[in-house]
């Protein structure tokens, strides 16, 4: 009887089929949308902690002004007129999304409109809500939470 050595068309078919299921599914977890959807979640959450220490250094209070107008966008200011709220004050930098790094995240949904911290790094008007980021098919959503102290975190 003779060896018989190499794979049979068979063998070589169930391997390729499990290699394709394996791509596919590979696929739909690491799209580029997915992927621009989470840090930009993590972005605005490492900002809203950012505008707390700019609060406690500028010592002036400082805010976060979330608009939810086409794909959504928000500034981190200073408040240098004293009016406890992130008006026509010096804005520190301004996010859109809908182009740039975040060509494929909109800011779909939200529940608080600013998020002001004292001089000490409290919030002026501490109210918990939800800021919600989606691709721009609205398929895929990160939503963050911010807690009545001001601390955010991502669901």
């Amino acid at each position: 009887m003779r060896e018989q050595h190499g794979l049979s068309i068979v063998e070589l078919l169930i391997v390729l089929v499990i290699l394709g299921i394996m791509v596919g599914i590979g696929v739909v977890t690491f799209r580029s949308d997915r992927i621009a959807v989470n840090q930009a979640a993590q972005v605005l959450t490492s900002n809203i902690t950012r505008t707390r220490f700019e609060a406690l250094k500028a010592n002036q209070s400082a805010g976060i002004r979330l608009f939810t107008d086409g794909s959504g966008s928000y500034d981190i200011c200073v408040d240098t007129n004293d009016s406890n709220a992130c008006d026509a004050d010096e804005v520190l930098n301004t996010i859109t999304f809908g182009q740039g790094d975040w060509g494929q995240v909109q800011l779909s949904a939200t529940t608080i409109a600013t998020i002001v911290f004292d001089r000490r790094g409290v919030p002026i008007n501490p109210a918990p809500g939800t800021i919600t980021l989606s691709n721009q098919a609205g398929t895929y959503t990160r939503t963050i939470q911010v807690s009545a102290a001001g601390k955010a975190d991502l669901l």
